[in-house]
Order: C-alpha cells, then structure tokens, then sequence
C-alpha cells in the first residue's frame, strides 16, 4: 500500500485555500472632478488587479445612475493572469444640468466602485 495518494487527500482536506479575488479600485480618484458640466466628456480610470488563481477574463461593467434611471456607459474584459494588473478606462458624458449623477463600475459577484457627481 502506498501512502502518498492518502497523504495527499488528507493535506488537501485540511489545507485552506486562498479564496479566489479581484481588487477594483480607481487609478486616481484624487483625478476625478466633484462638478461636471452637461456634454463635456469626463475620462473615468480604473484598475484591475487579479488574485483569481489562474488566467481569467474579467468583465467590467459601468453605469451612470441619475433621476431614478440606469444608463450603461460600456463593458470591458480584461484577460489577466493571476497577480496581474489591468487598467482601462469609461467616458463619462452627463447629458442634463441641475442633476447628481452616480457612476458605478463592478465586475461579476457585485464588487464595485462609484463616483458621485453634480452637473450645477
């Protein structure tokens, strides 16, 4: 009887793995403005670190919510490998004045980041 087969099925049932993960985070939120202005176009960066464990395609979704309505702004995938880093930005353009917009960007499971801005 060999004992290597066992000792592995043992250690793997009693060994924690990490759990799997991504971070989302704004490249400078320091960068983005407080007030925007109705038709001007707003560069909205962020960054994608993956921490999945493997390659992975990562989707990235942002929205901009304002008045009770969700407007998509654009979809991402970033291919990374596991530790790898991934930047990308969305183009924010607010269409009304007089209004406070919520830009909110996630990936897959509900992580997500938002900006919260006024049009005076």
């Amino acid at each position: 009887v060999t004992w290597a087969p066992l000792r592995r099925q043992v250690l793997l049932s009693v060994s924690q793995r990490p759990t799997p993960y991504a971070e989302l985070y704004f490249t400078d939120f320091s960068a983005l403005p407080a007030a925007v202005h109705p038709g001007s176009s707003y560069a909205v960066p962020y960054t994608v670190v993956s921490h999945e464990g493997r390659t992975e395609d990562l989707t990235v979704t942002a929205v901009a919510t304002y008045d009770g309505r969700v407007t998509p702004i654009g979809t991402r995938t970033l291919r990374l490998r596991d530790g790898g880093r991934g930047r990308g930005t969305f183009v924010f353009t607010p269409p009304e004045a007089h209004t406070v917009y919520r830009v909110v960007i996630g990936l897959p499971g509900g992580q997500s980041i938002s900006w919260r801005i006024t049009a005076p």
